[in-house]
């Protein structure tokens, strides 16, 4: 395919090759575009472990630092004022694309995507394809214009004279737009570029610090950006050294093998909201969200009229009346779970649970709602207990069945069902790949497959468990 994707690789290429940096003769940037991939990097040769792939000096990594922007007067007082990662560097790569071919990054510039399919751009209509997907609330589009528009616009309009003399002759919708895709090249691309490995504060082991890498900045690193990531594949890694950044082979690879990076354990609902696309492979990592207020909602539900009068009935029936499922007295339950960092707006389950079926601080939650007015005034000087999920215990009955009523609720969140959704799958795939917009509800549907999934499996698992407890305490 000679065309003018072809030629943008090309003239990258030469770009690439003519800065203070080196690629190996064993690797291709190759046109993956009939996966849905775009560009994508391939060996072949046959490389070997630890073998250098290419690599790029640390000067030519487009970022704050080594941008014109940063090194004017007035660059050097906007930047003053600013106090995240993201709205400087979105700053600087509008500077550099509008400077156009005085920008040293131009035909890096030219292989960027103009276009994204990650969820910041997808109509109403392709996002209702994701149902009750969580990954709905964390697009932040609506935060994402009011920076824009409140500080991106302002600050390059007021230095168009002085800096963004192209700005003059585009509108402000069209500087939005640019401003997002610029956002979404960062979230798409970006590395978090390590220290010179002798500057770097590490531990007896040699790891960074987790308070140090939080404070890493963005940059964008050519080539190294161009690999494509599937969980599972990884063959590669970016190493920092002292004036490069060198990618290296972590395995031996094939002549023919796509060469692939790693985006770590993101699940599929994440990947499509930060990379525009999902794998197989990142299956294994899926999770479904409980919302906190769902589970407030099922318990307002079940809360008897009146605390049980029995024991045998405490055992199967909510301790906490529905008279004290006030909103005063929730929130007192809500600042005891806070003070113990026991309280978190929604619970993940995922598909292999490390800490059990159900995470810890959503059992915390149920135990802590659970309790009568009286009850909590006793125990809120002391640790949250958990839920006993142990069948052997006679308590186990009412939270194994709060919980599938949880489950089930949340499933019926959906839309459809994890039969109608399965179904689907089977037809859709012949035509996501010859329409956008296809592919964009092709990949929502396998999100919402791999969230009902994991609900199924622990309602399945949690009403085993349920029965197990009835039997083994004579209830039916």
């Amino acid at each position: 395919m000679d065309d003018d994707f072809s030629e943008r690789t090309r003239s990258f290429l030469s770009w690439f090759q003519s800065r203070r940096s080196n690629i190996s003769p064993k690797i291709q940037l190759a046109d993956l575009r009939y996966r849905n991939s775009g560009r994508g990097v391939v060996a072949t040769q046959d490389i070997a472990q630890d073998e250098q792939l290419f690599s790029i000096s640390r000067s030519d990594i487009l970022s704050v630092e080594n941008s014109r922007f940063a090194h004017t007067e007035v660059g050097k007082s906007i930047l003053a004022d600013l106090d995240d990662q993201w709205t400087p560097l979105i700053l600087v790569m509008i500077f550099e694309f509008l400077s156009g071919d005085d920008s040293q990054w131009k035909p890096y510039f030219d292989i960027l995507p103009t276009h994204f399919n990650s969820l910041m751009f997808w109509s109403d209509d392709e996002l209702g394809q994701l149902q009750a997907s969580a990954v709905r609330q964390k697009i932040g589009r609506e935060e994402a214009n009011e920076m824009f528009s409140e500080k991106i616009i302002p600050l390059v309009r007021r230095n168009t004279l002085a800096l963004f003399l192209d700005a003059s002759s585009i509108s402000d919708a069209d500087l939005l737009y640019l401003a997002h895709r610029m956002g979404s090249t960062i979230m798409s691309y970006a590395f978090d570029l390590e220290k010179d490995p002798s500057q770097q504060e590490v531990d007896e082991d040699g790891y960074a610090s987790d308070e140090e890498e939080a404070f890493l900045p963005k940059g964008m690193i050519p080539l190294a950006d161009m690999l494509n990531a599937d969980a599972g594949k990884n063959n590669a890694r970016l190493f920092y050294e002292k004036s490069v950044v060198t990618m290296r082979a972590l395995k031996p690879i094939a002549a023919g093998e796509e060469i692939f990076n790693d985006y770590g354990p993101l699940p599929r609902a994440d990947l499509l909201r930060r990379y525009g696309y999902i794998t197989q492979g990142h299956a294994i990592y899926d999770v479904v969200e409980i919302p906190r207020q769902l589970v407030i909602d099922v318990f307002r539900a079940l809360a008897p009229d009146h605390p049980p009068q029995t024991s045998q009935e405490a055992l199967v029936t909510l301790h906490c009346p529905k008279s004290e499922m006030t909103d005063a007295s929730l929130e007192r339950k809500f600042e005891y779970l806070d003070e113990y960092e026991a309280l978190d707006d929604g619970y993940d389950l995922s598909r292999s649970p490390d800490e059990g079926l159900i995470p810890a601080m959503l059992l915390s939650l149920i135990w802590t709602l659970d309790l009568s007015a009286a009850d909590f005034d006793s125990k809120k000087d002391s640790k949250p207990r958990q839920a006993s999920l142990d069948p052997k215990k006679k308590d186990s009955m009412r939270f194994f069945a709060v919980l599938c009523h949880i489950v089930e609720a949340r499933l019926n969140q959906y839309t459809t069902t994890l039969a109608d959704d399965e179904q689907l799958a089977l037809v859709v795939e012949q035509t996501a790949l010859n329409d956008i917009s296809e592919y964009r509800k092709a990949m929502a549907l396998h999100v919402r497959i791999g969230e009902k999934q994991i609900l199924h499996s622990a309602l399945l698992q949690l009403t085993n468990a349920r029965d197990e407890a009835i039997r083994k305490h004579g209830r039916d």
